[in-house]
């Protein structure tokens, strides 16, 4: 008879993943289903989102996005990767004081987003502990990628 495919493939094939990210992105904290990749270099906030948006694979889901603050973990798990101020994916550039995260998520966490004003529109975690902060866009600073099968909007920014 027609063989059965379910039957003849292997016992121990891999499955595929639910989430297949980019090689690049080794990094975990565990407590989610998100991978990450950090980039050490500077960039400006736009520059950021658009090299981890380049990062998507032509499968899906799979794309990336700077890195979206799901809880009040993850700003202090990005923080303790090099100690140093970092975006991340929300701002207020469309409306000052309303927060939108790069992607269509519902719930994030901004955190307090210290120092905001007209001038100053894009979130980062800043000093010990991630405490987020906000910045001018067009300054540089590294920056985390998330790879947790949310395409970005570029609507919401």
């Amino acid at each position: 008879g027609t063989p059965d495919a379910a039957i003849d493939a292997p016992p121990d094939a891999p499955s595929i993943s639910l989430l297949p990210c980019p090689v690049t992105y080794t990094l975990t904290d565990g407590s989610r289903a998100s991978h990450y990749r950090q980039v050490t270099a500077s960039a400006s906030w736009l520059d950021a989102e658009t090299d981890c948006a380049n990062d998507e694979i032509p499968v899906v889901p799979g794309p990336a996005h700077l890195i979206e603050l799901d809880d009040a973990n993850e700003g202090p798990f990005i923080w303790n990767l090099m100690n140093s101020d970092q975006w991340v994916g929300h701002s207020d550039r469309t409306t000052e004081g309303t927060f939108l995260p790069v992607t269509n998520q519902q719930v994030v966490y901004t955190g307090p987003a210290n120092a905001n004003n007209d001038g100053k529109d894009c979130l980062m975690v800043h000093n010990t502990g991630g405490v987020t902060n906000v910045d001018t866009c067009t300054n540089g600073h590294p920056y985390v990628c998330e790879c947790d099968g949310r395409a970005a909007n570029p609507a919401s920014f």
